[in-house]
């Protein structure tokens, strides 16, 4: 599910209000897309005395093709923040020497750009035998877990990695990893990276497909945080055994299909098992070479109330299957060198949960899994390791009570919860409908008199099917998997494409959806898109598009309509009531507070109220009545806002059988909404 107070704090109505009150103000985490280089800035780069791990280091990001920077002072006089921040911390031995980390970051901390990434490289604690270096060592830890709180508001993250002796050649796949937005939620992390050979190190063609070539297995993979991770390593370019049981069939069918994976049927705690999965991968691949143990469960309750059935089945699926699977692909000998078995733990199992005995003893012993492999792995020339997930967004964490979910949500360092699947931002996949909608003829002569249209039995105005099915667009935009909240959407154009008029005796069937999620160059955008079918042949078609402001990221945006229909001749200037505002959203049900009142428009930045912009659409529309043919298509965009009361000049030229139109404020200053019809 979406996080509706992270999106209404970011939002430019209401993040105002939420900041004078004092509120927390998630950062928008900057996400993985394919393309973006490692590290979006500048990576200033510092060493403590005696550190031997900032040459090879200075290689990863030369390699990474990242920008190196040593001087701190670099771009201060006009404003440069930096992408990263990397400090060697190897060569502190002493209590004293801690000072190296306060003076490489002091200066430089706020200068840190918004989802910037600090790292410090350390060493590991059990290489050194001087007691001193040993805990200055561990010092460091408490260091980055620190910055990481305080770099989280701006979405930034801060790590250390602590290097073995003999690992320095090894960094290479962690520090892509952790400077890029692939770890935008990961942080105040320790990640140790043991000694290797050079033959252990493989550098893949393409870091952009790292896994190519590669199989994995992922359980529990037909939805949520397990359809993630196989999303992830397919995008990675590894194919993928998505394991779910057999009651999941559908589902797990279809999120293999959507990533080009096999689906494999498996109850994880049936007897049989792991030997269905090897034989598996030994008749269809002949290795593994990543193993994900995702499957959990809960079932919740305090240790004086849970039944043997509650403590058995959780501890079977969520540890068991798993000592049952590791001990299968061992034994067949399918996960040689270079292979990897990733547990999904739990911080329930490292600190424990009030009605959660059975499933905080089953991740802890997942870590013990971890611990007790880890040896065996490494003779194989292979790894295992867990990772504990903080709070993420999934269909159980959404069913959690209210205030619990909040609070998990903001106890971290960014304030909000893990997102799943591409970030979390997708639009919902299926359409709303109602069938056979009759129009009130009280209702259309009520419209037709706000919007200044005529009123005919033989056709509707273009823009009021519009009008009929906004509440199915209220339902979409209002569900859980909605990922933006209504509140603060901005709508910026309008398509209308009508192949035939629609006569106001007959009963459309309308059906919405959300499609074409893309960068705008102030934020996101989509589309809401509508069809009328009459009699079952569609004749009208529409699609509002949406801006959802933050970081740009695309050249959507404006179109170069200005400047044409600017030159068009003022046709009309309409005074506009104002009361407009109240009494279309009466008619239209968009009852958004910056078009009721001036007192409702200004917590939300706005001098007064300002008019709908579909009313704005449909007053132009309605005033080339008798000049548009009954197959139209007419497309506008909203630009600056009309304050109501007040004035607008319409603008009007006509183009080889089309109308180049505008409305623009009295003096012509501002434009308020440009487009073309015909």
């Amino acid at each position: 599910m979406s996080d509706r107070y992270q999106a209404l704090a970011n939002s430019p109505l209401a993040g105002g209000v939420v900041k004078r009150l004092g509120l927390p103000v998630p950062p928008r985490l900057e996400r993985h897309e394919p393309g973006k280089p490692v590290a979006s800035g500048a990576v200033l780069v510092g060493s403590a005395r005696g550190g031997r791990l900032l040459d090879p280091a200075v290689e990863v990001l030369r390699s990474a093709r990242a920008t190196v920077e040593t001087d701190p002072d670099a771009g201060r006089e006009d404003g440069t923040r930096f992408g990263a921040l990397l400090f060697d911390a190897s060569g502190i031995d002493s209590s004293e020497r801690l000072r190296a980390l306060y003076e490489f970051f002091h200066p430089v901390i706020r200068r840190l750009a918004p989802s910037g990434r600090a790292i410090v490289l350390g060493a590991r604690r059990d290489d050194l035998e001087d007691p001193r270096a040993a805990t200055a060592q561990r010092a460091v830890g408490g260091f980055t877990r620190s910055i990481a709180k305080e770099v989280g508001a701006r979405g930034s993250t801060s790590q250390l990695v602590a290097v073995a002796a003999g690992a320095e050649r090894a960094m290479e796949s962690t520090l892509r990893f952790l400077l890029s937005t692939r770890s935008a939620y990961v942080s105040g992390q320790v990640i140790r990276l043991e000694a290797t050979g050079p033959e252990a190190i493989v550098v893949p063609d393409d870091w952009e497909r790292p896994l190519a070539g590669r199989v994995a297995a992922v359980t529990g993979a037909a939805r949520g945080i397990g359809a993630a991770i196989a999303e992830t390593l397919a995008r990675d370019g590894a194919h993928v055994i998505s394991i779910d049981v057999p009651g999941a069939g559908d589902a797990l069918s279809e999120a293999a299909n959507r990533i080009g994976g096999t689906a494999l049927r498996l109850d994880v705690t049936d007897p049989g098992a792991p030997e269905r999965l090897v034989d598996h991968v030994a008749e269809r691949h002949g290795k593994l070479d990543a193993m994900v143990h995702n499957a959990g469960i809960t079932r919740d309750k305090t240790l004086g109330r849970m039944s043997e059935e509650q403590w058995d089945a959780v501890l079977a699926v969520n540890l068991t299957s798993q000592e049952g699977i590791n001990a299968a692909l061992l034994e067949r000998d399918l996960m040689g060198a270079g292979g990897r078995i990733i547990s999904v733990s739990s911080v329930s199992g490292i600190a424990g949960n009030r009605g959660q005995a059975n499933y905080a003893t089953s991740k802890a012993g997942v870590i013990g899994i971890v611990d007790a492999l880890a040896p065996v792995m490494r003779e194989r020339g292979a790894t295992i390791n867990a990772v504990a997930p903080g709070f993420i967004e999934t269909q159980m964490t959404a069913a959690m009570p209210l205030a619990t979910r909040e609070v998990a949500r903001r106890i971290n360092s960014l304030s909000q919860g893990g997102l799943i699947g591409g970030g979390g931002e997708r639009l919902p996949e299926h359409a709303l409908e109602v069938e056979a909608v009759a129009i009130d003829r009280d209702h259309l002569a009520t419209y037709c008199r706000i919007c200044g249209c005529g009123l005919r039995e033989s056709a509707v105005p273009p823009t009021y099917p519009h009008v009929l099915a906004f509440p199915l667009a209220m339902a979409l935009m209002s569900e859980r998997s909605f990922p933006f909240p209504l509140l603060g959407l901005v709508h910026i154009a309008n398509r209308i494409e009508q192949r035939a008029p629609i006569a106001a005796g007959s009963r459309p069937t309308l059906r919405l959806w959300a499609e074409n999620f893309r960068p705008h160059r102030r934020g996101r955008q989509l589309d809401l898109v509508t069809e009328a079918r009459v009699d079952g042949e569609a004749v009208w078609r529409e699609a509002s598009t949406y801006l959802r402001r933050g970081e740009g990221g695309g050249d959507g945006g404006r179109s170069s309509r200005a400047d044409q229909s600017a030159r068009g001749e003022v046709a009309a200037v309409w005074s506009v009531s104002g009361d407009v505002g109240r009494r279309y959203a009466e008619v239209s049900g968009d009852r958004n507070p910056i078009h009721l009142h001036g007192l409702a428009a200004r917590p939300f930045g706005f001098p007064g109220a300002i008019a709908h912009g579909m009313w704005m659409n449909a007053r132009c529309l309605g005033a080339l009545e008798g000049r548009l043919p009954g197959a139209l298509v007419a497309s506008v965009e909203f630009r600056s806002p009309l304050r109501i009361p007040g004035q607008a000049r319409f603008r009007l030229r006509s183009e080889g059988g089309r109308y180049a139109l505008a409305l623009e404020s009295a003096d012509g200053e501002r434009t308020h909404m440009v487009g073309d019809a015909g």
